[in-house]
């Protein structure tokens, strides 16, 4: 009788132990999903910024290296014989465009209709002070890349290329995704047109 009783009582402190135990489990997790929604609402204040500078990052680095593609062909195209020519086909995220200017000629040059996309018309800044300033990085760039609409852009040289002049002497032009340009030895120097461009 004593050894039953004392099997019940072990059998009862066993039941509330057990009973605590999933009481406290019930607990921990209540804390481990409340943690979770501050955690997830925190990354999505925060993060989202994060995560969009990480794919404007990707976009950024497709554009340089299609500058940097962009200039070995140029190079090629340099040690080559005069007359020779090279086609390259553009590839750039849809928000961004590069433009070939003129270094000694950075002045705007529009295009209407369904060219609009090839016009240079920079921000008065980029030509005044980046581009004609000797003491800017940017100076005599003979390149500007847009990243997307709203953005400034940023200056690239390379070395002896040149628009090639239209009508009016000016030949700046922009160039977007899927764009070919024709890129041709002159002797001194390499000239890029655009040979075919998106319909």
């Amino acid at each position: 009788m004593i050894i039953s009783a004392l099997f019940e009582q072990l059998l009862r402190i066993f039941k509330l132990v057990n009973k605590n135990i999933i009481m406290e489990t019930n607990v921990g997790m209540v804390f481990v999903i409340i943690f979770t929604i501050i955690t997830i609402a925190f990354l999505l204040t925060f993060g989202i910024e994060r995560i969009g500078s990480i794919f404007d990052i990707g976009s950024r680095a497709k554009v340089q290296k299609a500058v940097d593609d962009l200039k070995k062909t140029v190079n090629e195209v340099y040690e080559m014989a005069e007359g020779s020519s090279r086609e390259y086909q553009l590839h750039i995220p849809k928000s961004s465009k590069v433009c070939f200017i003129n270094p000694e000629n950075p002045e705007k040059k529009l295009y209407y209709g369904s060219l609009s996309w090839k016009s240079w018309n920079p921000k008065s800044i980029v030509i005044s002070s980046m581009i004609k300033n000797p003491n800017d990085p940017y100076y005599f760039s003979n390149i500007w890349i847009y990243y997307d609409a709203d953005s400034i852009g940023e200056g690239y040289k390379i070395k002896h290329l040149y628009p090639r002049p239209e009508g009016d002497g000016n030949g700046n032009f922009c160039a977007v995704s899927g764009v070919t340009l024709y890129i041709e030895n002159k002797g001194t120097y390499v000239e890029i047109s655009v040979k075919d461009y998106p319909k």
